[in-house]
């Protein structure tokens, strides 16, 4: 299963559904997330990071599942379908 990230220090996700890898990513680099749709949601993917940028990871389930971030002043970052 998902062990949490703050027992150890990185981030692994096993066929966990995109909204979850949010959440984990919100609680854990205490930023805010947003999916433009629903469609998104239950998308998975398998992974673990380990001393990286949010950006980073990001940028690796983007480039995984084929969709892009938006950044926003409001420190809110968007994840979009291409």
């Amino acid at each position: 299963s998902n062990s949490p990230a703050w027992t150890t220090c990185k981030l692994h996700f096993q066929k966990t559904n995109l909204a979850e890898i949010v959440g984990e990513l919100e609680r854990f680099y205490n930023v805010s997330i947003e999916l433009n749709t629903g469609e998104l949601d239950s998308m998975t993917m398998t992974g673990t990071f380990e001393n990286v940028s949010i950006e980073q990871v990001l940028s690796s389930i983007c480039l995984t599942l084929d969709l892009h971030i938006q950044y926003r002043h409001n420190e809110v970052l968007y994840i979009l379908s291409n």
